[in-house]
């Protein structure tokens, strides 16, 4: 378990060295979202910086996977850099925003009332030092999983009747 540890740090920090090479191409989304995906998965604590990081204008779908990313990290820090990253773009637009609201949520299970950025640094303030990231990364595992079990059974359910009704036409 230690050596697996150090090998997902490494990795970790390897593949987040890529994304600013890959960001600055653009031909190159494809393998990004890849890596952005992969260290999503990772969950290291060294890459929240580097997914935040972008200074180029991506497009939605890409600063959304880099947000979800963080916030799939359990630690406090993911949740304290994705209510500063929602203040990032003050244009007005929004869009960043909304990519930190959705992130938070993802991040920590609890749905605001009103769920802009302002509520989020409100509700951090308030929270901060009884919110548990792992058990909230834990839950967010057992609905995947469970989702993934409904789908299976769902899936395997369609085959049977689709097995049912091919065996009632050849009769």
């Amino acid at each position: 378990p230690r050596t697996l540890d150090a090998e997902r740090k490494h990795a970790a920090r390897s593949l987040a060295a890529r994304l600013k090479p890959l960001a600055d191409k653009e031909d190159d989304r494809e393998e990004l979202m890849k890596v952005i995906a992969a260290l999503h998965d990772l969950a290291q604590e060294s890459t929240i910086k580097a997914l935040l990081d972008s200074k180029n204008e991506e497009d939605r779908d890409v600063r959304q996977a880099r947000a979800m990313a963080v916030a799939n990290v359990p630690t406090k820090e993911a949740i304290e850099r994705l209510i500063q990253y929602g203040y990032k773009d003050r244009r007005g637009a929004g869009r960043t925003r909304d990519i930190a609201v959705k992130a938070l949520r993802y991040a920590t299970g609890e749905q605001l009332k009103g769920g802009g950025i302002e509520v989020w640094r409100k509700w951090w303030s308030e929270n901060e030092k009884s919110f548990d990231p792992v058990a909230a990364a834990d839950a967010r595992k057992g609905k995947r999983a469970a989702a993934a079990d409904k789908a299976a059974k769902r899936e395997e359910r369609k085959k049977r009747q689709k097995e049912k009704r091919d065996r009632k036409k050849k009769e």
